[in-house]
């Protein structure tokens, strides 16, 4: 076996400190999170596009009598919706200042 670590704090502590001398840099700084907004927009359409097809084709399945399709559907959407809504939340793009880092993407100080 091994033996593991969190490591939270640190990479908190580092990542706030690097910010900081960063914005007190002579440069002026932009500080932009998440994907380029012409990867993460079409990406999103397409997660609503698939959530709502899946959600269909469940539906259909009930309407059909195949309950062990349409229970199937609603598994595989839960988790769809789960994984990739997490994923699209970490990556939204956006602006930030250095004070107020994005909370969704930070862990705890």
């Amino acid at each position: 076996m091994f033996e593991q670590e969190r490591q939270d704090r640190s990479y908190s502590v580092f990542v706030r400190e690097l910010h900081r001398r960063v914005s007190e840099s002579a440069s002026p700084v932009r500080f932009e999170r998440g994907t380029s907004p012409w990867i993460y927009w079409p990406g999103f359409a397409l997660f609503v596009a698939v959530a709502l097809g899946v959600a269909g084709g469940a539906v259909q399945a009930l309407h059909a009598g195949a309950y062990a399709g349409a229970a199937f559907a609603g598994a595989f959407l839960a988790l769809y919706l789960w994984q990739i809504e997490s994923f699209l939340r970490r990556n939204r793009p956006g602006v930030y200042s250095p004070e107020a880092l994005p909370k969704d993407v930070m862990p705890p100080p």
